[in-house]
């Protein structure tokens, strides 16, 4: 759900992630306090992949710029309750953007991050037949290549697409039943870097793992072609990289020529009543900022020092965005309504986009499921950063 201004004020967005109770810690599934202090603000550095998964695969060297640091007067960072607190352990486990880097539309040559890793030595592609997958976003890659029918089984947390609800749940993102994902007698279990001492543990069992890295765009087109050759359908997989590819890359032709809107990324906020006390919000270096930029939108918070800043109300201000996205991925998990939430935002005194009612509190779960519906994210941002566009 979409809650936007009255109308007249914004062209009306539809929604695009189909409908599911998932939440935004789907990809870190912060059942407990215990998961959430996994997640943590470093970069995994993967083990060299073996040869026999896509050893020809161009390199990417991306980008990274460091943008001017915020004004004087950016209010002090606080700590934010519980709830906003897990939701940025999850934000923060993805690390720092490489930069944008070339959506190549008819090729798929381009962006490509570290590669996935295997201990365990792969037979011939295509002989995976009963995969088990530790994060939705994975399981969303298998699917999309057309693997659905080799998943024998995958989290607790995975709900798209509406096929794995008939999977094997084998629990938890970082305390999966390892007896059960051993029961089900999978040939390949595909996890992300994250998962280091629990791929160990397979490793032991002796089970193949494959850790592919998914933390940003570059990695979701790398991953469909690491995954795809493993499993036997690389062709395929070209053919739904080069899709994803060319989305991305039409959306930046639409918006590359248009002044790109100042805006702010919430993913947390602490209201009291119906004031707005502080945000969590995206900074310049991580995965959002990067979806932001690709909509056609500019990052208001430019201080490069902490990936996912607190800021207090004065300095929401100080920042002046023209356009707020706050991401309510679990409502029922909040202590205020959605509506409230808004509401609060519109009554930040000084905050342009209050003025203008360019505020949008997006109900979904898929902003920071970093998988193949990225470009579905990065459209919807640019709906509402460039309302003047026919999209």
């Amino acid at each position: 759900m979409i809650c936007s201004p009255p109308s007249g004020t914004m062209t009306s967005v539809p929604t695009s992630p189909p409908p599911s109770s998932a939440c935004l810690l789907r990809q870190g599934i912060a059942k407990s306090p215990r998961e959430a202090a996994y997640f943590r603000a470093q970069a995994m550095i993967p083990r060299s992949w073996e040869q026999q998964i896509c050893s020809s695969i161009p390199g990417l060297a991306g980008n990274l710029t460091t943008p001017a640091s915020i004004p004087p007067g950016h209010p002090a960072r606080r700590t934010l309750p519980a709830p906003v607190l897990v939701i940025l352990l999850l934000l923060l486990s993805l690390p720092c953007s490489p930069g944008r880097g070339e959506d190549l539309p008819d090729s798929e040559e381009g962006p490509v991050s570290p590669a996935g890793t295997m201990a365990t030595p792969l037979p011939m592609p295509g002989t995976f037949s009963r995969i088990v997958s530790l994060a939705p976003s994975l399981t969303e890659t298998l699917f999309a290549l057309g693997l659905g029918d080799r998943v024998v089984g995958v989290t607790d947390f995975c709900a798209f697409p509406p096929e794995v609800a008939s999977k094997t749940r084998i629990g938890g993102f970082i305390d999966p039943n390892l007896e059960l994902v051993v029961g089900l007698q999978p040939d390949l279990v595909v996890l992300l870097p994250d998962h280091r001492e629990i791929r160990d543990r397979l490793e032991g069992m002796g089970l193949r793992c494959l850790a592919v890295p998914q933390y940003t765009v570059n990695d979701i087109l790398a991953s469909l072609i690491i995954v795809g050759t493993a499993c036997g359908v690389g062709e395929h997989a070209k053919e739904v990289r080069r899709a994803i590819a060319r989305d991305l890359h039409r959306i930046r032709e639409r918006v590359k020529d248009l002044p790109p809107t100042r805006a702010i990324l919430a993913v947390g906020r602490e209201v009291t009543g119906t004031r707005l006390d502080q945000a969590c919000l995206a900074g310049p270096r991580g995965y959002l900022h990067d979806l932001l930029e690709r909509a056609g939108g500019t990052n208001a918070v430019t201080d490069a020092t902490l990936t996912y800043p607190t800021v207090t109300r004065e300095g929401l201000a100080v920042l002046a965005p023209d356009v707020v996205i706050d991401l309510i991925p679990d409502p029922a998990r909040q202590s205020a309504a959605t509506e409230t939430i808004r509401m609060a935002w519109l009554q930040v005194s000084g905050l342009p986009a209050a003025r203008t009612g360019r505020v949008h509190v997006l109900e979904s779960d898929f902003a920071a499921i970093p998988g193949p519906r990225v470009a579905e994210v990065v459209r919807l941002f640019a709906r509402l950063l460039h309302p003047e566009v026919a999209w």
